[in-house]
């Protein structure tokens, strides 16, 4: 017996690509149905998409009278349609090795942007909550999250005296290196 293939399938465009094959729309929204079905069980498993999750998924509903045939052909057509996609970013060289298409070269690439690394804030109070922040090595999203308070309280403190920025610095963590209380 052929060993099932495990590993995961990304196809996160399957909806356009299947929008433009050639199949009648009857079926193309059959299709879809059971393609949307299939990825609602895998979220409620919290399951990666795989050939064997798809052929368990096609035997547990069968048994149960809940899928078909035609379930057994939607998935065939998601594999197949994701595993043409990424053949088609690929290409096979001489010696049979797999080369991604259009490849650039180091000096062509441009390496991502990563907010979070260039943005360290426009104000001075700013820069050093997002020190302390980063210190405290807390997700981008929160980080955001508290400099947009940070900011709705400046606006609400308005043109008050510069003592409070003194007020509300922001003073080193101190380490706990036990009891302070007298004995």
């Amino acid at each position: 017996m052929a060993e099932i293939d495990h590993s995961p399938v990304s196809f996160a465009e399957w909806s356009t690509v299947l929008a433009g094959e050639s199949f009648d729309p009857a079926t193309r929204e059959r299709y879809r149905r059971c393609i949307v079905a299939y990825l609602h069980h895998l979220k409620e498993r919290r399951e990666r998409a795989s050939v064997a999750s798809a052929k368990a998924y096609v035997e547990s509903g069968e048994t149960q009278g809940v899928t078909d045939q035609f379930d057994r052909d939607a998935l065939r057509w998601f594999f197949l349609a994701a595993r043409r996609k990424t053949d088609d970013r690929r290409q096979t060289t001489d010696d049979g090795q797999y080369t991604a298409r259009n490849e650039l070269s180091i000096e062509e690439q441009v390496s991502p942007i990563h907010p979070e690394k260039v943005d360290t804030g426009k104000t001075p109070w700013e820069r050093r909550l997002v020190e302390r922040l980063r210190v405290g090595q807390y997700q981008w999203r929160t980080e955001v999250t508290y400099r947009d308070w940070a900011w709705r309280f400046a606006v609400w403190l308005g043109a008050r005296p510069r003592r409070c920025e003194r007020l509300y610095s922001f003073p080193p963590r101190a380490t706990y290196t036990g009891s302070t209380h007298a004995r």
